[in-house]
């Protein structure tokens, strides 16, 4: 299953977006689309059962898009 966090409904009572944040928390796996040059640390997501963490970040290379993948 995937849970992608800015899909996941919210309501505007919710302001804390407890159920997005327990979904992504809850994880085994977390990937994680950046912007070029950004700082990810798996500080940022509180949550004790993420294993792995996959960041992606789009580099520009002779006016080519790649993608820079890392795994944390």
């Amino acid at each position: 299953m995937f849970n992608i966090a800015p899909i996941i409904p919210s309501t505007k009572a919710n302001g804390q977006c407890i159920e997005r944040k327990g979904l992504v928390g809850n994880s085994f796996v977390c990937i994680v689309f950046q912007e070029p040059n950004a700082e990810f640390s798996p500080d940022f997501i509180s949550g004790k059962v993420t294993q792995i963490y996959i960041t992606v970040q789009p580099m520009k290379i002779d006016e080519k898009v790649y993608y820079k993948v890392n795994k944390t």
